[in-house]
């Protein structure tokens, strides 16, 4: 007989226990997250019990997200930035479907697809990898600089970027835009400058 199989039992018994016991938390929160209160049973299926469920989830979001901004207090702080895909083109910008955001389109009443505009002062880049011989000379020249100086200036970086126009862009393509106000719940985003990287998608 296997000397090990009491000491097996019991481990495959603790991992039991400690796997019903995370069901048991997950279909806790499951129920309050879900539950409704009784004088809406009787709506089932109309607009107004799907109010409700949309307020609840709205609630749970609202407070999940009050939560984690603790840690990551950058959920509540605007952005000046966001980055997506493009969808389609117009004369005056584009929509596109964003993904940078900390934004839920329930709880916050915005959809991710944005309409992008663009006007004459609108800054449109498109960024390449350097040439790696003038990246690796720059950056040679840059290492002799530190040694001789105390201010050598600003390291070189691997990119370069060259101005593009509206007709650059393609479906498909990702992008990020910059703005002057906060972007995160604009329906549509009045571009300052946008960016792509260029043969990428």
């Amino acid at each position: 007989m296997n000397a090990h199989s009491p000491s097996t039992s019991r481990t495959i018994l603790a991992v039991l226990a400690v796997c019903l016991a995370i069901t048991a938390f997950i279909l806790i929160g499951l129920n309050a997250y879900m539950k409704q209160p009784s004088s809406n049973s009787q709506y089932v299926g109309s607009n107004t019990d799907s109010s409700c469920k949309n307020n609840s989830y709205k609630e749970g979001y609202e407070a999940a997200r009050k939560s984690f901004s603790r840690i990551f207090p950058s959920l509540q702080q605007e952005s000046l930035s966001v980055s997506g895909v493009i969808i389609a083109l117009n004369p005056n910008g584009f929509t596109f479907t964003q993904d940078s955001l900390a934004v839920d389109p329930v709880a916050d009443g915005v959809s991710d697809t944005r309409t992008i505009t663009v006007n004459e002062k609108t800054e449109i880049n498109a960024i390449a990898e350097k040439d790696p011989d003038v990246f690796r000379k720059e950056t040679q020249d840059f290492l002799e600089k530190i040694k001789g100086s105390s201010e050598p200036g600003s390291p070189p970086i691997p990119l370069v970027n060259t101005k593009a126009s509206l007709n650059d862009l393609k479906p498909g393509m990702r992008v990020s835009i910059y703005a002057d106000t906060d972007v995160r719940f604009l329906t549509t985003i009045p571009a300052m400058s946008i960016s792509f990287t260029k043969n990428g998608q």
